[in-house]
């Protein structure tokens, strides 16, 4: 039961980490139409 509930524990931290890294890759996006040979 305890192994159990860390799993569920780090699976929500990992869970976390992706979505602020894909809300980065979001932004890039969003910013990149705007200025297109700008990199």
């Amino acid at each position: 039961m305890l192994l159990r509930r860390w799993n569920a524990q780090d699976h929500q931290e990992l869970r976390l980490k992706a979505v602020k890294s894909l809300g980065r890759i979001a932004l890039r996006l969003r910013n990149a139409p705007r200025s297109p040979r700008t990199e």
